[in-house]
């Protein structure tokens, strides 16, 4: 991708792009339900169901953690699979018997923090959601990004057939927490199939092995990650459940900006690792993946910044208007994010956690005062400040630990250019519409087309990188077929 994409840049890209068009998919049946339950149960309800689902996702931080861990052993040319998995297994294992004491243990003192009634949902979720997390880690390993993604695709669109119908027959929060749960279940089995291994008993030098890692990638994930998952909380402890409500649809429209970095990402540290182990020679690699982490954020934030509360409005009504400077802010965070994310799986593939560690723990250091400073200080504004300082952040330290073992250029040219083209899609853009605003989805759905079309007709003009890098995916993706 910096010149002429080799054979390895190439199929990277195709397995990207098979996982971004899935993750578009599962993006527009997510957005669908947002949109759907938003209107049907408002802001305070729907904030609950965020509250509750954020409780869910950081109980299974550890265990996701360790399956960081275990993902670098199986992307290992030649590991014992199945005793790695044994290993796994046991960990899971002990790990969900501990979330049940802990959820029985503080289930009143969330309830009167939050003021929301803890259902007792949430555990079987964050079992189930915990183990597909997993399986779907070991399926990155296997370098088959694609289909991970593709499934996790279809199991969004199951989960958004559940919610519905329990939604309907009156459940509310707790429908959306049981349709989730039982979506996850049915996708599980054949995200497990694409593993194609049985956990077989293990020795202990493999849990030693394992060990090495998850001793730096568990507090590396409560660390690095728990502030994410303690947004909504702290929210919901200070302004109630509806401003929850705000920040998280905001979140959701910004979702798009992360597809070629979270999918780039996952396959880049199978790469990386590879290519560590055989011959250090990273450079490369690494440059084209953050050459395209931010393709779809940078445009995102320039649109945003002339159709925030156009989009807000249009999709959840006038009662979400306040979520267009909260859109605004968390799509700049995103162009930070996905380059740090980019990283953050460099780092793993070198089998460095331990940088990992040091660097989260310095960006959390930050973020988590900065955001109580700042939430109390202007309101929900101070969260998405706090995040888009602390991302900025965190990209410069990672920049500067990974410049110690590899030599970079943190910027590409592609990086540039597509700032560039960003700008002037927003330009034209932002002329268009004091002229011919927004009123309705026809208008809104040809100005994101306009928009999207714009950019990529400015970038393919500029860039020899990107209208190369298109062609040969597009030959890859074509002979491979989704």
């Amino acid at each position: 991708m910096t010149n002429k994409p080799s054979p390895d840049d190439t199929q990277l890209s195709v397995e990207t792009t098979h996982g971004v068009v899935a993750r578009v998919f599962s993006a527009g049946s997510g957005l669908a339900g947002t949109i759907i339950f938003a209107n049907v149960l408002g802001a305070d309800i729907l904030g609950q169901y965020f509250l509750l689902y954020a409780i869910a996702n950081a109980s299974y931080l550890p265990i996701d953690g360790w399956a960081e861990g275990t993902k670098k052993r199986f992307s290992d040319p030649e590991p014992t699979h199945t005793t790695v998995l044994g290993v796994l297994t046991i960990v899971f294992v002990v790990w969900v018997a501990i979330m049940m004491v802990l959820f029985f243990a503080l289930s009143g003192l969330l309830t009167s923090v939050l003021d929301i009634d803890i259902s007792i949902f949430i555990l079987p979720l964050l079992v189930i959601e915990g183990a597909f997390v997993v399986v779907e880690k070991l399926v990155h390993a296997r370098g088959r990004v694609g289909r991970a993604t593709w499934i996790d695709s279809i199991r969004s669109v199951i989960t958004l057939g559940f919610q519905g119908l329990l939604v309907y027959l009156g459940w509310e929060e707790s429908g959306l927490l049981l349709g989730l749960t039982l979506a996850t279940i049915v996708s599980l089995v054949p995200l497990a199939l694409s593993v194609r291994e049985i956990p077989s008993s293990p020795d202990s030098s493999e849990f030693r092995s394992q060990w090495r890692y998850a001793r730096f990638s568990v507090p590396e994930f409560v660390v690095g990650r728990l502030h994410r998952r303690a947004e909504p909380l702290l929210i919901g402890a200070v302004l109630g459940p509806a401003a929850v409500g705000l920040y998280e649809v905001a979140r959701r429209v910004a979702i798009p900006a992360s597809f070629v970095a979270d999918v780039a990402g996952n396959g880049l540290m199978a790469n990386v690792s590879r290519l560590w182990g055989e011959t250090n020679d990273i450079s490369e690699d690494v440059e084209n993946v953050l050459s395209f982490a931010s393709i779809l954020a940078i445009p995102l934030f320039t649109g945003s910044l002339v159709l925030s509360t156009e989009v807000v409005v249009t999709l959840f009504g006038s009662k979400f208007s306040g979520a267009g400077i909260i859109l605004i802010g968390v799509t700049l965070s995103e162009v930070f994010g996905t380059q740090n994310h980019s990283l953050w799986q460099v780092f793993n593939g070198m089998g460095k956690p331990k940088v990992n560690l040091r660097i989260s723990t310095l960006y959390t250091l930050l973020k988590l005062p900065l955001m109580v400073l700042l939430l109390y200080q202007i309101g929900l504004v101070g969260i998405v400040v706090s995040l888009i300082i602390s991302e900025a952040f965190k990209h410069v330290l990672s920049v500067i630990f990974l410049r110690r073992f590899v030599s970079i250029n943190p910027l590409p040219r592609l990086l540039f250019e597509e700032i560039v083209a960003a700008i002037a899609m927003m330009a034209i853009i932002g002329t268009i519409i004091t002229q011919w605003p927004v009123t309705g989805w026809q208008t809104l759905l040809f100005y994101v087309t306009l928009g999207c079309i714009l950019y990529s007709l400015f970038l393919a003009g500029m860039s020899n990188q990107f209208r190369e890098t298109s062609v040969e995916v597009l030959k890859g993706f074509t002979n491979r077929g989704v």
